[in-house]
């Protein structure tokens, strides 16, 4: 099969733009608009993701209007140490704004499939490639007439559409355990806003209380509170739990019995070390965009919350087994006598820490602010119900993500092999 590869140029096989920066004066808005812009940040694992995503004003859009992408476009980071990052254009994005930070392959040839040009340039050959035409000594960039001449071993068309096939089956089975994960996670942070930010079960009982001002558990009867669970969702065991009053306190109404304090009295927050001289292994080493390699030791094996300290501030990691974290994102250990993990890390999940941003070039969080953070602590049997009901889809989302995994591994051993024809590629029924 390998002397049915032809090599080509890129700019043979389609047009190479670039994307565009806002104009002077004009800035993104977090208000949802028809125009979203991409930026780099807003990218993992090879595709555009909806949780930061900012926007242009349709002035702002009027003026950049030419450097749209469009559904299956290619785009490659062409900027400092981004250079490599590759993503693809799904239909979601159709016509989004494109960061000058990254190029896009577009209009593509009739011999050609994007999907396989895509898998290439995520290769190890396609990213030596890419890593060998970068320019600059600091802050590096990857010239436009440099991915042009970019060449890429080309199979037959048929051929291109199996490996393309294979490879974005696995990746359709990873998007899917991804999502599964991202409306798991979704579920229980809505249970936490209900019980512990907007104080459902509280209001409830206080609701109760006005009612029945003698009674001092809040309901009146047993009917009344089981009604009251009901319409919340819950057992009335569960709400008998709750208090039915509130308490000033310098965050505002709490409910009673709860505690007020900085986030430094129930969590310890350390900082991350290199990890270049590890070897490969088993424990996962995080950075602040997720998983970054598997090594040979671990920096600690307990339950843990990761806070990234540089870039996107708001990827928190809720772990539970041992791990490694680079300099990049901050680890931590959990007072677990006063707080579980679960409820911290959901907790965490309700502040937006870009807001606490105090780098200028690159978003950055120090301790500093971080251990400045208000919390209101429910009762630890409070805290217990809720992991009861957390439980089952934090138990279902490391399933996934072990899937997940075992997925990505078996892509990764494939994708050289099928690009370089050591694997012929089976018959597939389209």
């Amino acid at each position: 099969m390998k002397s049915e590869f032809v090599n080509y140029k890129i700019e043979n096989l389609a047009d190479v733009k670039s994307g565009k920066r806002l104009p002077k004066g004009y800035s993104l808005v977090s208000t949802k608009t028809n125009f979203p812009y991409i930026r780099l940040v807003d990218v993992s694992d090879g595709l555009v993701q909806q949780s930061a995503m900012l926007y242009l004003t349709k002035e702002t859009q009027e003026k950049i209007s030419r450097y749209i992408v469009k559904t299956g476009d290619i785009c490659l980071a062409i900027v400092g140490n981004t250079i490599g990052m590759v993503f693809q254009i799904d239909k979601s994005w159709n016509n989004a704004n494109l960061t000058e930070n990254a190029a896009r392959l577009t209009n593509f040839k009739d011999n050609v499939t994007s999907q396989y040009i895509y898998y290439f340039l995520t290769s190890t050959l396609g990213q030596n490639e890419i890593l060998s035409r970068k320019v600059g000594s600091a802050q590096g960039k990857l010239p436009m007439y440099n991915i042009k001449s970019l060449e890429i071993p080309l199979p037959s068309l048929p051929t291109q559409q199996k490996i393309a096939h294979i490879l974005s089956t696995l990746d359709d089975k990873i998007e899917l355990n991804r999502k599964m994960n991202e409306t798991l996670e979704a579920m229980a942070q809505a249970l936490f806003k209900s019980w512990f930010v907007d104080f459902d079960p509280v209001h409830a009982k206080t609701e109760c209380a006005v009612r029945n001002e003698e009674v001092p558990l809040g309901c009146k009867s047993d009917a009344e509170l089981e009604k009251a669970a009901a319409e919340l969702g819950i057992s009335k065991a569960v709400l008998a739990l709750f208090p039915s009053t509130f308490v000033e306190s310098e965050m505002g109404m709490i409910p009673e019995g709860w505690e007020e304090c900085k986030l430094s009295d129930v969590l310890e927050i350390k900082y991350g070390k290199d990890h270049k001289e590890l070897d490969d292994g088993n424990i996962p080493v995080y950075g602040s965009g997720g998983i970054m390699r598997y090594a040979d030791s671990l920096l600690y094996d307990k339950e843990s919350i990761l806070i990234p300290r540089k870039g996107t501030l708001t990827n928190l990691f809720y772990i539970d087994e041992p791990f490694w974290t680079v300099d990049t994102i901050f680890w931590s250990k959990i007072n677990t006598e006063k707080v579980s993990g679960k409820f911290l890390f959901s907790f965490l999940k309700t502040i937006d820490l870009s807001n606490l941003n105090v780098g200028s070039a690159v978003p950055s969080l120090t301790t500093k602010v971080l251990n400045e953070i208000k919390i209101s602590i429910p009762t630890i049997d409070e805290q217990k119900e809720f992991n009861q009901y957390a439980d089952a889809a934090w138990e279902k989302m490391k399933s996934n993500s072990k899937q997940i995994k075992t997925l990505e591994e078996m892509r990764d051993t494939l994708l050289p092999k099928l690009l370089s024809g050591e694997i012929d590629v089976p018959d597939i029924d389209k």
